[in-house]
Protein backbone atom coordinates (compact mmCIF):
# COMPACT_ATOMS: atom_id res chain seq x y z
CA UNK A 1 0.00 0.00 0.00
CA UNK A 2 2.64 2.77 0.76
CA UNK A 3 4.59 1.47 -2.38
CA UNK A 4 1.98 3.57 -4.41
CA UNK A 5 2.39 6.41 -2.37
CA UNK A 6 3.64 9.44 -3.99
CA UNK A 7 6.76 11.18 -2.40
CA UNK A 8 5.94 15.35 -2.12
CA UNK A 9 8.32 17.79 -1.65
CA UNK A 10 8.28 21.29 -0.83
CA UNK A 11 9.05 23.49 -4.36
CA UNK A 12 10.25 26.39 -2.81
CA UNK A 13 9.63 29.72 -0.30
CA UNK A 14 8.15 32.72 -1.55
CA UNK A 15 9.96 35.87 -0.41
CA UNK A 16 8.50 39.22 -0.97
CA UNK A 17 11.72 42.05 -1.84
CA UNK A 18 10.75 43.71 1.29
CA UNK A 19 10.77 40.69 3.31
CA UNK A 20 14.46 40.01 1.78
CA UNK A 21 15.22 44.27 2.24
CA UNK A 22 14.42 43.45 6.02
CA UNK A 23 16.45 39.99 6.54
CA UNK A 24 19.36 42.28 4.81
CA UNK A 25 19.28 44.86 7.38
CA UNK A 26 18.94 42.46 10.50
CA UNK A 27 21.88 40.63 8.94
CA UNK A 28 23.83 44.12 8.86
CA UNK A 29 22.67 44.56 12.09
CA UNK A 30 24.10 40.97 13.97
CA UNK A 31 26.60 41.15 16.54
CA UNK A 32 29.73 38.66 16.98
CA UNK A 33 28.03 36.69 19.68
CA UNK A 34 24.48 36.64 18.14
CA UNK A 35 27.08 35.35 14.95
CA UNK A 36 28.07 32.67 16.69
CA UNK A 37 24.83 31.08 18.38
CA UNK A 38 23.68 30.92 14.67
CA UNK A 39 26.91 29.47 13.75
CA UNK A 40 26.44 27.23 16.17
CA UNK A 41 22.47 26.67 15.58
CA UNK A 42 23.67 25.40 12.10
CA UNK A 43 26.63 23.38 13.21
CA UNK A 44 24.61 21.48 15.53
CA UNK A 45 21.59 20.80 12.49
CA UNK A 46 24.55 19.62 10.09
CA UNK A 47 26.44 17.23 12.92
CA UNK A 48 22.66 15.68 13.28
CA UNK A 49 22.15 15.10 9.78
CA UNK A 50 25.92 13.37 9.95
CA UNK A 51 25.21 11.18 12.64
CA UNK A 52 21.73 9.88 11.52
CA UNK A 53 23.37 8.88 8.10
CA UNK A 54 26.11 7.22 10.30
CA UNK A 55 23.56 5.20 12.69
CA UNK A 56 21.08 4.70 9.85
CA UNK A 57 23.63 3.76 6.97
CA UNK A 58 21.44 5.80 4.79
CA UNK A 59 23.09 6.26 0.80
CA UNK A 60 21.56 8.62 -1.92
CA UNK A 61 20.00 10.98 0.37
CA UNK A 62 19.89 15.14 0.34
CA UNK A 63 20.32 16.83 3.85
CA UNK A 64 20.03 20.43 3.24
CA UNK A 65 18.79 23.21 5.42
CA UNK A 66 17.28 25.77 3.42
CA UNK A 67 17.45 29.59 4.32
CA UNK A 68 16.80 32.61 3.18
CA UNK A 69 19.06 33.91 5.83
CA UNK A 70 22.17 36.29 5.24
CA UNK A 71 25.43 36.21 7.63
CA UNK A 72 24.75 33.33 9.99
CA UNK A 73 28.25 31.41 9.24
CA UNK A 74 26.84 29.38 6.72
CA UNK A 75 30.27 28.26 5.04
CA UNK A 76 32.37 28.47 8.34
CA UNK A 77 29.77 25.88 9.76
CA UNK A 78 30.07 23.60 6.82
CA UNK A 79 34.12 24.02 6.60
CA UNK A 80 34.08 22.99 10.09
CA UNK A 81 31.89 19.95 10.19
CA UNK A 82 34.22 18.81 6.71
CA UNK A 83 37.05 19.76 9.12
CA UNK A 84 35.64 17.95 12.08
CA UNK A 85 34.35 14.72 10.04
CA UNK A 86 37.04 14.57 7.53
CA UNK A 87 34.45 14.89 4.99
CA UNK A 88 35.25 16.23 1.36
CA UNK A 89 34.02 19.28 0.58
CA UNK A 90 31.63 19.94 -3.06
CA UNK A 91 32.72 23.39 -4.54
CA UNK A 92 32.30 25.63 -7.49
CA UNK A 93 35.61 26.88 -9.15
CA UNK A 94 34.71 30.13 -9.28
CA UNK A 95 34.02 29.31 -5.18
CA UNK A 96 37.27 27.29 -4.93
CA UNK A 97 39.96 30.22 -3.41
CA UNK A 98 37.73 31.58 -1.03
CA UNK A 99 36.87 28.66 0.99
CA UNK A 100 40.46 27.62 0.61
CA UNK A 101 41.88 30.45 2.26
CA UNK A 102 38.83 30.15 5.08
CA UNK A 103 39.72 26.96 5.69
CA UNK A 104 43.63 27.68 5.97
CA UNK A 105 43.09 30.68 8.18
CA UNK A 106 41.06 28.11 10.60
CA UNK A 107 43.49 26.03 10.27
CA UNK A 108 41.29 23.23 8.38
CA UNK A 109 42.29 20.38 6.68
CA UNK A 110 39.79 19.62 4.20
CA UNK A 111 39.56 17.74 0.83
CA UNK A 112 38.09 19.75 -1.48
CA UNK A 113 36.44 18.68 -4.58
CA UNK A 114 35.81 21.17 -7.39
CA UNK A 115 31.82 20.42 -8.95
CA UNK A 116 32.84 20.70 -12.69
CA UNK A 117 35.48 17.87 -12.50
CA UNK A 118 34.69 15.44 -9.12
CA UNK A 119 37.51 12.77 -8.96
CA UNK A 120 35.48 11.21 -6.42
CA UNK A 121 36.10 7.41 -7.94
CA UNK A 122 37.82 5.15 -5.70
CA UNK A 123 37.05 7.46 -2.92
CA UNK A 124 35.05 5.46 -1.11
CA UNK A 125 32.69 8.03 -0.42
CA UNK A 126 29.60 7.46 1.13
CA UNK A 127 28.96 11.69 2.75
CA UNK A 128 29.90 14.50 0.95
CA UNK A 129 29.29 18.57 1.79
CA UNK A 130 28.33 20.85 -0.35
CA UNK A 131 29.16 24.76 -0.41
CA UNK A 132 26.09 27.11 0.05
CA UNK A 133 26.89 28.11 -3.91
CA UNK A 134 25.90 24.82 -5.15
CA UNK A 135 22.14 24.07 -6.06
CA UNK A 136 21.11 20.37 -4.77
CA UNK A 137 19.98 19.06 -8.18
CA UNK A 138 23.47 20.16 -9.84
CA UNK A 139 25.10 18.38 -7.05
CA UNK A 140 23.65 15.12 -7.66
CA UNK A 141 24.02 15.61 -11.29
CA UNK A 142 28.06 15.20 -11.11
CA UNK A 143 28.07 13.04 -7.94
CA UNK A 144 25.92 10.36 -9.11
CA UNK A 145 22.65 8.92 -7.07
CA UNK A 146 24.66 6.89 -4.30
CA UNK A 147 26.15 9.83 -2.42
CA UNK A 148 24.69 11.50 0.53
CA UNK A 149 24.49 15.17 0.32
CA UNK A 150 24.72 17.58 3.67
CA UNK A 151 24.43 21.35 2.62
CA UNK A 152 23.12 24.45 3.59
CA UNK A 153 21.26 26.25 0.97
CA UNK A 154 20.26 30.16 0.46
CA UNK A 155 16.70 30.23 -1.35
Amino acid sequence: MTENKEIIKAGGVFITHRTREAIYATAAQRTEPELKECFTMLHDSMDRFGKQIAVEEITGQDFIIYTPERRIGKTEAALYLAHEYNMPYLVKLAQLDFVKRQAKEARYNIKFVPLSRPQIEGMRLRTILKDECIKTKEAREYIGKYINIIGIEEI
